[in-house]
């Protein structure tokens, strides 16, 4: 439902002249944003600044005249109620008599029932005028590009009394006090307890267990109606008759009071009780015909009076309580078939039309929730109520529905039940009925991975198999993979489902599958259809990060290499929902995803993002406001235990945002590696910074939780360069009302210090060799922005290529290839200088090795984090480099810093080979008494090698030919890594171990061309934050391997990642790539280089399919053979 509607169906008919005039406008708004088209968000535009002043002018005076209305209703309604309250006092010390003092008491009670329906009416228009000036800010800031909805609305709109309805909250609390201390003169304790109440000394419950009225009468005869509601629920379950027929002609013709007793009665019975509610039916319908008799007697109208009482019954089955739910709300949620069936029947008999007009999804039905009862019955798989209901329903009513959500989509979103859909189906529910957003029921329980109810819906209708989603049409099958649920893709399959279908995109179900990381899903898929090379988009793959996403990076490089003073936080929260707001208290402290503004008439209004390095004296806020949707975080980004405490918000009817009125409440569909939200902000000392961490109320800034810590307790620092894995505890958010804990937010953060080193690479940096096209040269020589050079490395960046010309890049493996114990020819071995060397001079553009850093903080080249060859779990960050390069097979002789490279022995060798005398087990461990693990050993020592020394990153500088591009893996774990093998969850600080590198690259680098890739995600966040002369790549293993960081997890997180982050591209694991090729588009798509690697690269034909769909480049392990499939290519395609 659209707010103009919403509004205009909640406006209070008395005040309807002092609403804020929404629709006129945002109709002034739309036309004005229409007229001026492109320049409505340039802000030099002297048009757009005179529409904006006007549209101000009418939002300020609309303002005024609901700030002013409201003013003057509530001091006059507070003075009300302060004046009875006063007179009820005064009735207490009295000494009038008993029939005076109950008049005076009914007459007090009459006037507070009204002034409290007043004060509902004002705290409904104070709520709609709040969301009225909320919605029109916000259609500003979208159409105009301004700061509408914080300078107006968040400083201005919610600073005014009436958007808090503090003092209307204050004096319903007073009327409420006021109301109980008249309703205590009424209380049973009066009626009830007195054992001589009545003339025969009877107490009110001996009266109902002999069911004397008489009795009764005497006791309860002069009680009020809502006593005598209470009592007549007592009646009803005890089963007294006659007590109930005198409590019906007490409370004869107030349904409110007699419906209020029913429900009741109704809760405390079961299905064996329906004899006793149907006598209680009986005696209503008898005492509505003697009513009506009666009346019509004395008026001489009898039709008219006849006809229109016995309805008396229908208004009782449909009188509701405070939360709108009626009899058959609680019946059919509690699977009362029994009388649900005696409930309906009633109806039926009393209202004539009832079976021809019933439709349980008609707006009468719906609670304030809007649940009905039938939608009440399928969340609890109650299918006798179902049945009991869809009696009275006729078929053709089943196919209206106008809520958002159908009857059986609903039901494939609640539960998994077959019987459910089977009952739904068979009362008339369309198979083919779809929601708001185009879904059919197939779809929904497709989603919810609801296997019972998939299989029941193609077996009662099969060719829903074939049945398309929008707006990508996407069928049953394509959902499956792409939620990575197996079961329900064989399910699918066995029901016929195509392989070969396409969404609108032009993806397959398989490459939906393999790009999320469902590589099990993917396998299923396969197929032998070559599928066509049409062209396909990336749309439907959901590759894309938001616009903000990519402005707040875009900043944070920018500050990340310029400003020396400055430090870029990155706050990662998990764990919340809701509307929350995050601030981090420093100085100079700003948000980078905030907009420059610049002030005009009380509206900021949006600055071009370029204005930033202009605008030095513009500043952000250093809070931001976000709404994390309303779904269940997946415990992702390595942060522990997820903690589920729920939050009970002290929530108003205002509190209900527009969206959550509708009944699809139902848990979101089970998402892999969902995000945490990411926050950028720039900081001036990290280590001071305080971060706050406010739950706020959905519409307003009213505050319901809180969590406060420094910024310095969220990094686990373990001493001097050393760091923890493991993430800080959880922060406990405190109630504000009673400070106790509600729930538990997981922060993590990261900070990037400026490095001295990477600003230096970055001023200094010439246009890479391999950038060769013209507008890339031309953009670099004229030394833009940060944002800019990383633009023209991702959209221009064509790799250093041999002189064959191959158009794909050919990198080596860790030199001329990882060690494999099996390997029958003899190796160099893996990252030496010797393997690097050979595997230029065999045709590699780039080679690619491993750098790690020593206890001593000393970049060396070694893949595993374990030096195996040491016989125990030594890491290499526990050992200094002397202990490092000991384990060759002479010790070093010389200092660190000498220039020439590590002269030490070869590593252990499978052929025989003399050692020095000196040789001991002190020394070393015996090469042949050591046994290769497999689960963890990666073959650095053991099969026929002729390794190479051990080396550092310096030798690797100063000794491999400049014609030789470096592609530099910075080695760090991730903490599922650090588990996976074994290892100490610490590292060296992320901060020092890049600013080391790239000193050591500043220092020795020279002219060559680099390339930083890591599979760390913070790793590739810092490298690119502190250099911009240096394309990075982010390495993902593209679901081939389980990882707990979401950014980490699959080929699509990775695509997005990049895109965020402004890198280079991806290097991926080949494995998804070679069985489907057609996804190095949906990467180039995005402007991102697309490298594979992987052992499959190994193959020729599997590397002759990658280049047939573009990819950029192959890392290998046999280079000779892959170069010579290149040139091979290059050749055919020459001729």
């Amino acid at each position: 439902m659209k707010f103009t509607e919403s509004l205009h169906k909640a406006i209070v008919p008395q005040y309807a002249d002092e609403y804020v005039d929404y629709e006129g406008i945002k109709r002034k708004l739309l036309a004005a944003a229409t007229q001026l088209g492109e320049s409505a968000k340039d802000v030099r535009n002297d048009e757009r600044q005179a529409v904006l002043r006007d549209l101000m002018d009418d939002l300020h005076v609309n303002l005024d005249r609901v700030t002013t209305f409201y003013d003057s209703r509530i001091s006059r309604m507070s003075l009300f109620a302060q004046r009875l309250q006063s007179e009820t006092q005064s009735i207490e010390g009295s000494n009038i008599s008993t029939t005076s003092r109950t008049e005076l008491q009914k007459s007090l009670l009459s006037q507070l029932n009204n002034i409290e329906l007043q004060l509902h009416r004002l705290s409904s228009y104070c709520e709609w005028n709040k969301c009225a000036f909320e919605k029109l800010a916000r259609k500003l800031d979208k159409h105009f590009d301004t700061n509408a909805f914080n300078d107006f609305y968040i400083l201005q709109t919610l600073t005014h009394p009436f958007a808090g309805a503090h003092e209307v909250k204050r004096t319903l609390k007073t009327v409420r006090s006021t109301m109980n201390t008249l309703k205590t003169e009424f209380s049973f304790r009066g009626y009830g307890s007195s054992p001589t109440s009545s003339s025969s000394g009877q107490s009110l419950d001996v009266c109902l267990e002999k069911d004397d009225s008489l009795g009764l009468f005497n006791i309860m005869g002069k009680a009020p109606a809502h006593l005598l509601s209470d009592v007549l629920t007592s009646c009803i379950t005890k089963r007294a008759v006659q007590c109930t027929n005198l409590v019906l002609k007490l409370l004869v013709g107030d349904v409110d009071m007699i419906g209020r007793g029913f429900r009741h009665a109704v809760y405390s019975c079961k299905d064996k009780d329906a004899e006793v509610l149907e006598t209680f039916l009986k005696l209503v319908h008898e005492q509505a015909l003697h009513a009506a008799n009666r009346r019509s007697t004395e008026t001489k109208n009898e039709s008219s009076s006849v006809n229109q009482q016995p309805h008396l019954v229908a208004r009782l089955l449909s009188s509701k309580d405070s939360i709108g739910q009626t009899a058959l709300h609680y019946v059919a949620k509690n699977g009362q078939a029994g009388l649900c069936t005696l409930f309906c029947r009633e109806l039926d008999e009393v209202c004539p039309t009832f079976r021809k007009t019933c439709t349980w999804s008609s707006p009468e039905w719906r609670d304030v929730a809007y649940e009905t009862p039938m939608s009440l019955a399928i969340r609890n798989c109650n299918v006798g109520c179902i049945d009991a209901l869809t009696v009275y329903q006729p078929k053709e009513n089943a196919k209206l529905h106008d809520t958002p959500t159908p009857t059986l989509v609903l039901a494939c979103r609640l539960i998994d039940d077959a019987g459910v859909i089977e009952a739904l189906v068979r009362a008339g529910y369309p198979v083919d009925a779809k929601d708001i957003h185009g879904s059919s029921a197939i779809h929904v329980a497709t989603r919810f991975n609801h296997a019972n109810c998939v299989q029941e819906l193609l077996r009662l209708c099969p060719q829903s198999v074939t049945a398309l989603e929008p707006p990508y049409d996407w069928t049953p099958l394509i959902i499956a993979a792409a939620f990575g649920l197996q079961p329900i893709v064989s399910i699918l399959l066995e029901a016929g489902s195509d392989l070969t279908q396409v969404d609108s995109c032009g993806w397959t179900a398989m490459e939906h599958a393999a790009i999320r990381g469902h590589l099990d899903c993917a396998a299923l898929l396969k197929t032998d259809v070559v599928l066509s090379n049409k062209p396909v988009t990336s749309g439907s793959l959901d590759v894309k990060p938001t616009n903000s996403d990519i402005r707040s990076c875009d900043r944070a490089m920018q500050i990340g290499v310029s400003d020396p003073n400055a430090s870029v936080l990155i706050l990662r929260l998990d764990g919340i929902s809701g509307r929350v707001r995050v601030t981090v208290l420093d100085e100079g402290a700003e948000y980078l995803s905030g907009k420059v503004n610049t002030s005009f008439e009380g509206l900021s209004i949006n600055a071009s993002t370029s204005s930033l390095s202009s605008h030095s004296s513009d500043k952000r806020s250093p809070s931001c406001v976000i709404n994390i949707p309303r779904s269940q975080f997946d415990n992702l980004g390595e942060v522990g235990e997820h903690y589920g405490n729920s939050l009970e918000e002290d929530v108003d009817d205002g509190d209900v945002e527009e969206d959550d009125v509708f009944e699809d409440n139902s848990p979101a569909p089970p998402t892999s590696h969902k995000q945490p939200v990411e926050l950028l902000f720039k900081v001036a000392s990290p280590e001071s910074a305080v971060l706050h961490v406010d739950l706020l109320a959905s519409r307003s800034s009213r505050m319901l939780a809180k969590a406060v810590c420094r910024i310095s307790s969220l990094l686990t620092n373990v001493g001097a360069h050393m760091q923890s894995l493991k993430p800080a505890s959880p922060l406990p958010m405190l109630s504000t009302k009673d400070m106790n804990v509600v729930r538990w937010v997981n922060v993590q953060a990261l900070i990037s210090t400026y490095s001295k080193a990477g600003n230096a690479i970055s001023m200094e940096a010439e246009p890479p060799k391999a950038l060769t096209s013209e507008p890339a040269l031309a953009t670099l020589s004229s030394k833009p922005s940060t944002s800019s050079l990383k633009h023209a490395c991702n959209s221009s960046f064509s790799l250093n290529h041999d002189a064959k010309g191959s158009n794909v890049a050919l990198i080596g493996h860790r030199g001329l290839g990882k060690n494999l114990p099996d390997r029958k020819c003899l190796q160099l071995g893996e990252n030496t200088l010797d393997s690097l060397i050979a595997a230029g001079n065999l045709g590699a553009s780039y080679v690619e090795f491993d750098v790690q850093m020593t206890k001593d903080l000393v970049p060396v080249v070694y893949h595993d984090f374990i030096v195996h060859e040491t016989g125990v779990d030594a890491q290499i960050h526990s050992l200094t480099y002397q202990q490092f390069l000991s384990f060759s097979h002479q010790y070093p002789t010389r200092d660190v810093d000498e220039t020439e490279s590590s002269v030490g022995r070869t590593r252990s060798r499978s052929i025989d080979m003399p050692r020095p005398a000196s040789f001991t087990l002190e020394d070393g461990i015996e090469p042949g008494s050591l046994s290769p693990n497999s689960s963890v050993y990666k073959g650095n020592s053991f099969g026929n090698s002729i390794c190479g020394p051990f080396t550092t990153f310096k030798d690797i500088l100063l000794r491999v030919p400049l014609n030789i591009g470096l592609n530099i893996e910075l080695k760090y774990a991730m903490l599922s890594e650090a588990e996976e093998e074994g290892l100490e969850p610490v590292g060296i600080d992320a901060n020092t171990y890049v600013d080391i590198i790239l000193d050591m690259i500043h220092t020795h680098g020279k002219k060559r061309n680099f390339i930083f890739s890591s599979f760390n995600p913070d790793i590739c966040i810092l490298a690119s934050l502190k250099q911009s002369a240096i394309p990075v790549l982010f390495l993902t293993e593209a679901g081939t391997a389980y990882r707990t960081d979401a950014r980490a997890a699959s080929l699509q997180q990775a695509i997005n990642f990049s895109c965020k982050w402004g890198l280079l591209g991806i290097v991926s694991a080949c494995q998804p790539i070679v069985h489907c090729p057609r996804l190095i588009d949906a990467v180039k798509q995005r402007d991102l280089a697309c490298f594979t690697y992987g052992v499959l690269n190994n193959d020729a034909e599997n590397v002759r399919r990658q280049v047939k769909h573009g990819v950029d480049a192959v890392i290998v392990d046999n280079v000779l053979a892959i170069r010579r499939c290149l040139n091979d290519i290059e050749l055919t395609s020459s001729n």
